[in-house]
């Protein structure tokens, strides 16, 4: 038995109770293992390891992000490519995962909780409030201008026939 044995498998526990939550990126555990003071000669083995075990999957992960924000959280395709390079992923890997994303479907999504509150604006001030929003959770400038403008007169008489 080697001295870095019990040191492996102490980071590979430790890896494998961070991954007990959500599933994590390869950036994720290695900055994870780092910050918990292991060096890279015990880093590499244990993501090598975790990754023939089946724990760590970067293109796994990556679509499941992207789906549980299409459920949960709808975001455009732009913040969704900020979202995943922060977690570590390349752009081939983000590229593969949105690569059949519906951006209008997705921004239609976002804003379907938000759309009734604001049906007492007038159109002006309606359509500004759709498009900041859209834009800020990162929809293209394109779908934004288009959606606020299609939407625009449906939430007017929506609104009207509730009053």
């Amino acid at each position: 038995m080697t001295p870095d044995k019990p040191i492996n498998e102490k980071a590979y526990t430790l890896a494998l109770k961070y991954l007990k939550h959500r599933p994590r990126s390869r950036a994720e555990i290695r900055d994870y293992l780092n910050a918990k003071s292991f060096s890279g000669k015990i880093v590499l083995p244990t993501i090598q390891r975790l990754e023939e075990d089946g724990w760590i999957d970067d293109v796994k992960f990556a679509m499941l992000w992207v789906e549980s924000r299409r459920r949960l959280k709808p975001k455009g395709a732009f913040a969704l490519k900020i979202e995943l390079r922060k977690k570590g992923i390349n752009d081939e890997i983000i590229d593969l995962a949105l690569k059949d994303d519906d951006e209008e479907k997705n921004a239609r999504a976002a804003l379907a909780s938000k759309i009734l509150r604001w049906g007492h604006l007038d159109k002006a001030e309606r359509k500004k409030k759709m498009f900041g929003f859209l834009r800020s959770r990162g929809f293209s400038f394109e779908v934004s201008a288009e959606l606020c403008a299609r939407l625009i007169g449906d939430v007017a008489a929506t609104h009207d026939s509730s009053v």
